[in-house]
């Protein structure tokens, strides 16, 4: 009776090991999904930035907001994409698709289990911060001036934009 106690007490202990290495595994297995999840993420998001339709978007943006200051240069923004939202002219929305990118973008670094705020920082923090800066000109006329007003306008791309201290 005493020989299967011990037996009984060791193969117990045994398994209460095993148990623990299998969580201590699987622990590590799912940082490790986690990660390789994120750096996927990343990775569609920087092909998105750099796709075609992107710098296209982009060019166009520089070429309506050429002024010395960054406030006469969104202040100017502003006009050109108000007079273009009015006249339902397509440059409008291939324009506005960069500031809906950093408004995904921030969605995903706010929301904690998504994307990182470090990662998407190392490889955006500058754009966000100009882009932001162009934009926020045009998302305080949308906010407060615009029928029907849009208050949440663009809320993440200017969050994003705030958790830098890139200067523009």
């Amino acid at each position: 009776m005493l020989v299967w106690t011990i037996v009984l007490a060791i193969s117990t202990s045994v398994m209460a090991i095993a148990i623990g290495f299998t969580a201590g595994f699987a622990i590590v297995q799912w940082c490790s999904f986690k990660k390789s999840r994120h750096s996927a993420l990343l990775m569609q998001i920087v092909d998105m930035w750099n796709s075609n339709d992107y710098i296209t978007a982009r060019n166009m943006i520089g070429k309506h907001s050429s002024r010395k200051t960054m406030s006469e240069r969104s202040n100017n923004f502003k006009n050109t994409m108000v007079s273009l939202d009015q006249n339902n002219t397509p440059d409008y929305l291939i324009m506005v698709r960069v500031a809906n990118f950093f408004e995904n973008l921030g969605y995903l670094t706010c929301k904690k289990d998504y994307l990182p705020k470090d990662d998407a920082l190392e490889l955006f923090a500058g754009s966000a911060k100009y882009y932001w800066t162009l934009f926020s000109a045009l998302a305080n006329y949308d906010r407060n001036e615009r029928e029907p007003k849009r208050p949440k306008v663009w809320e993440y791309f200017e969050k994003l934009a705030t958790l830098t201290s890139v200067e523009v």
